[in-house]
C-alpha cells in the first residue's frame, strides 16, 4: 500500500477501511476473537463508530429497527445501559445505549419479533447462557 492509498473491504455485514487516518470498522456487530492486548500511549479519545454499515453493500438486509430504553416512571432516556437483543433468526446483538437511550440498529432478513433485555436482566440472561458480556 502506498502513502495516500485507500483500501475498502466490503462484505454483507459491513466494511473495513484502511487509509491515512487508520483502520475503520463499520459493521452491524463487531466480534473480537482471541486475546485482546491494549497498549498505552494513545490520544485518550474514546472509540466512536458512526455511519451506515451497509453503505456500498449490494443487498443489505431489508428490515431494520432501533429501540429506545427509557425510565419507566419518568420516561427519560437511559444512556450507557447494557442491552441484549435476540432475533427470531437466532442473531444476538449486545451493546450499550447511546446518550439518547437508543440501541444500535438491528438488521434482519424478515420482519419478526425480537427479544430486548437490558441492564441486570440482560447480564444475568447471558450468564445463564454461558456467554460473557
Amino acid at each position: 500500500m502506498q502513502a495516500g492509498a485507500r483500501v475498502v473491504i466490503t462484505g454483507p455485514g459491513g466494511t473495513i477501511t484502511l487509509d491515512g487516518s487508520g483502520v475503520t470498522l463499520d459493521a452491524i456487530t463487531i466480534h473480537l476473537k482471541g486475546p485482546i492486548v491494549q497498549q498505552g500511549g494513545g490520544s485518550g479519545r474514546a472509540l466512536s463508530i458512526t455511519g451506515n454499515p451497509f453503505e456500498g453493500v449490494e443487498n443489505p438486509p431489508p428490515f431494520s429497527e432501533r429501540f429506545r430504553i427509557s425510565h419507566q416512571r419518568t420516561g427519560e432516556p437511559l444512556s450507557r445501559v447494557f442491552y441484549c437483543v435476540e432475533t427470531v433468526e437466532g442473531r444476538r446483538y449486545t451493546g450499550h445505549t447511546d446518550a439518547n437511550g437508543m440501541t444500535a440498529r438491528i438488521h434482519t432478513e424478515q420482519p419478526g419479533e425480537v427479544t430486548l433485555r437490558w441492564g441486570r436482566d440482560a447480564a444475568l440472561y447471558l450468564r445463564r447462557q454461558g456467554i460473557d458480556e
